[in-house]
């Protein structure tokens, strides 16, 4: 079942950056367990890895923006890139996140 999991999240994040249609990666990655109550453990995902080159600020700028979103949206960088996990978003979530991160990439 975890492998079905993880099949499940990188096609999701493959819908993602299809929909987005920004420069960006879909990449294994390590996801933290139990919001800070399981110190240093993660779980194997894939993540959205969002390209900040040619944004004025680059990763920092797009994180500004992506907090300020209504609702916040909660990233990661990493390499400079900005970093989201489908498996940290419910799936009814995902309409409302790629319209935000389409106006946060867009200005």
């Amino acid at each position: 079942k975890p492998l079905c999991r993880q099949k499940f999240v990188k096609q999701r994040a493959l819908i993602w950056q299809t929909t987005l249609e920004a420069p960006s990666t879909v990449i294994a990655s390590r996801s933290a367990v139990g919001g800070g109550s399981l110190p240093g453990e993660t779980l194997p995902s894939w993540s959205l890895a969002l390209s900040c080159k040619g944004i004025e600020g680059g990763a920092e700028e797009v994180m500004r923006r992506l907090r300020d979103c209504d609702p916040a949206i909660i990233a990661r960088i990493e390499d400079d890139q900005v970093h989201l996990d489908p498996r940290t978003v419910l799936h009814d979530d995902d309409d409302a996140l790629l319209r935000s991160l389409a106006s946060v990439l867009s200005r």
